[in-house]
Parts: C-alpha cells; sequence; structure tokens
C-alpha cells in the first residue's frame, strides 16, 4: 500500500469515530456568613454577656465599657463626648458597626458611645485588631460590633427609669412583639441630665461651685420589622432615630 493510499486509509477510518461526551452538571452552593462572625474566629473578641447588658440598660455605652475595662474610654465630663481608643489608636480607626452598617460619623469618622443607648440592642462584642479589609480603614484598630432584632415567640414589655444624684433622669420601654412569620421591636428612651456636680473654682482655690450648665437631652427611637419569607429568608426593616443637644459647659 503507498503512503497516498495510506493516508486515505486512515481518514477513511476516522470517519467513523465520533468523540464521547460526559458533561457533569452541578448544583450552585452559596455560602453565606455574618461579618463579625468571620472575623471573630482570627481577632480577639470579648462579648457583653445579657446579664451585663440587663445590668447597664438604662444607661450608655460609654458607662458600660469603662465599667468593664474592655476598650479605653475618653470621656470628655459628664454630658460630653465620649470615643473609643484600642490599644493606643485613635477614634477615627475604631469603627462602631449596627447590623453591619458603619455608623461612624462621615464628617468626623468616629462615633460619639455616650449617645448609644445599652437597651437597644440583643449582641454587643468588641474585636480587636486591624479588620480594615472588612469593614473600611475606619476600623483599623478594632471594631464595636452591635444587632439588635432579636426576640422572642409572643409578647414582651419591658420598662424602666434611673435617677442619680447628679439630677440626671432616665427612661426607656421596649415591647417585642411576633405572631406567624411577623416580628417587631420597638424602643424608646428618654435622657433628660442635669449634670449639676461640685467642682473647684480654680487649682488654687478652695472655693466649690456647682456646675450647672453641663446639661444633656436625648431621645432615642427604634422601630424594627422582620418577614419570615421561608426558613432560611427573611426581610427586615431598620429604623433608628435619635436627637440630642448638649447645654454650654462652664460656671454661672
Amino acid at each position: 500500500m503507498t503512503g497516498k493510499a495510506f493516508t486515505y486509509f486512515c481518514l477513511l477510518c476516522c470517519g467513523y469515530i465520533s468523540a464521547q461526551e460526559d458533561t457533569v452538571h452541578l448544583q450552585e452552593v452559596p455560602v453565606t456568613d455574618y461579618r463579625s462572625k468571620i472575623t471573630s474566629e482570627n481577632f480577639s473578641q470579648v462579648k457583653i454577656d445579657s446579664a451585663t447588658r440587663q445590668h447597664f440598660v438604662g444607661t450608655s455605652m460609654a458607662h458600660l465599657l469603662l465599667e468593664q475595662n474592655t476598650f479605653i474610654v475618653k470621656v470628655y465630663g459628664p454630658g460630653n463626648i465620649a470615643s473609643l481608643s484600642v490599644r493606643g489608636s485613635t477614634a477615627q480607626q475604631t469603627a462602631v458597626v449596627w447590623n453591619g452598617v458603619n455608623i461612624n460619623n462621615p464628617m468626623l469618622g468616629q462615633s460619639d458611645v455616650s449617645l448609644v443607648p445599652i437597651g437597644f440592642f440583643d449582641d454587643i462584642s468588641l474585636q480587636k485588631g486591624a479588620l480594615s479589609g472588612y469593614w473600611g480603614s475606619g476600623a483599623m484598630a478594632g471594631v464595636l460590633n452591635l444587632r439588635s432584632g432579636t426576640q422572642n415567640k409572643g409578647l414582651s414589655i419591658k420598662a424602666g427609669s434611673a435617677y442619680s444624684t447628679l439630677q440626671n433622669f432616665t427612661q426607656w420601654a421596649s415591647a417585642d412583639l411576633s405572631f406567624g412569620k411577623w416580628t417587631s421591636s420597638t424602643k424608646i428612651r428618654a435622657d433628660l441630665s442635669a449634670n449639676k456636680y461640685l467642682f473647684y473654682e480654680d487649682a488654687d482655690s478652695l472655693i466649690v461651685e456647682t456646675q450647672s450648665h453641663a446639661q444633656s437631652r436625648q431621645y432615642a427611637f427604634m422601630q424594627e420589622l422582620a418577614l419570615k419569607i421561608s426558613e432560611r429568608q427573611q426581610v427586615g426593616l431598620h429604623i433608628w432615630l435619635q436627637i440630642g443637644s448638649r447645654g454650654r459647659v462652664g460656671p454661672e
């Protein structure tokens, strides 16, 4: 058989050879999780338990963190701003996150934790470490995670008030309701603080005066609604409204 005849013979045989198709279709596998839970596995985390939250329910976040010695809180006196400091960092390097949303002031790059009411949240945790990859450049030192919206079945109503010798008066109330696929949580808080405390007129004087221009007023409201679409899906609406004012700091 000549070379040309052999070539024709091979082409004729190849005409009867068909390729075998073997395709396997795989279903997609979605993997989702809350960012704070993922990062907590790689960084130091401090969780505030329910008993501690209940003890400080009528106070602000600044008061709780000062008492628990978890973060360094820079407080500029009663009725004034309070900022966080983690491992020697500035307040602009610590993020405050509520339900996955960074609530640091976009103008200042920090949050005033004296305006954050403890009773509004069902889960509070603090993470120390460089979390910029998750929460942006404002989380170089750490993150204060706040979560709300968790409630039990049925109806739950709570209320309370507190008064101090500085003539500070606080009232708060909450109502959680769950029926069928719907859940609702309503929280309100009013803080009327006179902050009347004693101080010396100057460093070399023994004259004691009463501070009367350090008043602060805070009114806060939170409403959360959730609809359970399926066993693994839920649609929610979260609203947090707050207004506050401070008086002029100084003697009469």
